[in-house]
C-alpha cells in the first residue's frame, strides 16, 4: 500500500512500484521495486535522528542496487566530519544498496 500511495503522491505511474503481476511477469523483477526517492527519505530520516532532530540543509544520495518490497534491509547513519551525516541501506549480506550524505543546519 505504501508503494502505491507514494507513486500517487509523486506522480510516478510506473507499474513496477505497485502492480505485482506486472513487475514480476512483464518486467521480470522478483517483486515490487521500492522508489529511489522513498529510500532517500528513509536515509534522510536516519540522518536527522543522528543529528538530534536538527534540520537538513542539503541531501545527496546514490542508488547502487534495487530494493524490492519484502526485502530485509538495514538502515544505518553515522556522524561524519564537517556537519555531515552519512546514511546507508544494506541488504542482509551487508552489501550497500544506497548511500546518502546529509549536511545538517
Amino acid at each position: 500500500m505504501l508503494l502505491f500511495r507514494f507513486s500517487a503522491l509523486t506522480g510516478n505511474a510506473h507499474r513496477i512500484h505497485y502492480d505485482q503481476p506486472y513487475a514480476t511477469g512483464v518486467e521480470g523483477y522478483p517483486g515490487l521495486v521500492v522508489h529511489g526517492p522513498l529510500l532517500a527519505i528513509v536515509m534522510a530520516r536516519a540522518a536527522q535522528r543522528v543529528a538530534g532532530g536538527r534540520s537538513l540543509a542539503e541531501l545527496a544520495y546514490r542508488l547502487a542496487a534495487p530494493v524490492f518490497a519484502g526485502d530485509v534491509v538495514e538502515v544505518d547513519a553515522v556522524q561524519a566530519a564537517g556537519g555531515v551525516v552519512e546514511s546507508v541501506i544494506r541488504d542482509g549480506a551487508g552489501t550497500s544498496l544506497a548511500t546518502c550524505q546529509a549536511r545538517i543546519r
